[in-house]
């Protein structure tokens, strides 16, 4: 009964509950980077942005980059996109 009382009252604050889904959308981010990798190129949302517009966007490799930085390859991440990193 304890459990569920302190579960009730971290719930109870907003700040708690915002936190919370920033934090699973982050753990969801690096569950993504560390399924997919740019080995493979089997990441399933591909960049839509180099058809839209006719040329490379700043945003394009950057889920490779990702993936390559989770996995502490920075020299194959700065490859796929050079702002990776700094992101």
């Amino acid at each position: 009964m304890k459990m569920k009382d302190n579960l009730d009252s971290f719930l109870s604050e907003p700040y708690h509950i915002i936190n919370s889904i920033f934090a699973g959308i982050i753990m969801l981010i690096f569950i993504y980077s560390g399924i997919f990798s740019a080995e493979k190129n089997n990441h399933p949302i591909k960049s839509s942005c180099a058809e839209i517009q006719g040329h490379p966007c700043k945003s394009e490799g950057l889920s490779r980059s990702f993936s390559e930085i989770v996995r502490l390859r920075f020299d194959t991440a700065k490859f796929y996109n050079e702002n990776g990193i700094r992101v």
